[in-house]
């Protein structure tokens, strides 16, 4: 089966054009809106609150940006003067891999700079990094499972790096604040 969504400008061979978009959602601040593929988790308040906090804090020239729990690619998307010198994003399935990819090609971002994996968490690409900033949504991982993410990511981040966490877990919260202090 093949469906056509709209927002690209041409078929690419790197993209899967087979799902559904359930819905599309407006970024303001691009003045434009991303699709969310069926299967692709997404919580349009929480992301905003996340994109509104960094955009007024501002990526630093240089920064190197860890993004887990990427589902369409909304905390991935910046316009393009602030986009960092590279970005890692983790996507929690291949559905969320392909919607991202989707959006980040339908709005021509600078993808040499991104680097999309659908690993899975089990095989994190930061064993050697010190990230400036991590976004992390922890809204779609079970509240147990999260305790080698949390501390991985956190021996990964930079001297005097920023941690944002979505989560509506409770003692996900009191574990974050426990590596925190």
């Amino acid at each position: 089966m093949l469906a056509m969504v709209s927002g690209c400008r041409e078929i690419r061979e790197d993209l899967d054009y087979t799902h559904d978009v359930v819905q599309y959602w407006p970024l303001d601040d691009l003045q434009s809106e991303v699709a969310q593929f069926d299967g692709a988790p997404f919580d349009s308040d929480l992301i905003t609150t996340l994109r509104d906090l960094v955009a007024e804090d501002s990526i630093p020239a240089g920064a190197e940006v860890l993004i887990v729990g990427e589902t369409i690619g909304a905390l991935t998307m910046a316009p393009a003067d602030t986009l960092p010198d590279l970005v890692h994003v983790i996507v929690p399935s291949a559905v969320c891999n392909d919607c991202v990819r989707y959006n980040l090609a339908s709005y021509e971002m600078e993808v040499d700079k991104i680097e999309i994996s659908a690993r899975g968490l089990s095989q994190e690409p930061w064993q050697d990094a010190a990230f400036t900033i991590a976004l992390v949504d922890l809204t779609w991982l079970e509240p147990n499972a999260n305790e080698d993410l949390l501390q991985a990511l956190w021996d990964a981040m930079a001297v005097g790096g920023k941690v944002y966490v979505l989560t509506s877990e409770r003692s996900q919260w009191e574990r974050i604040c426990e590596l925190a202090a």
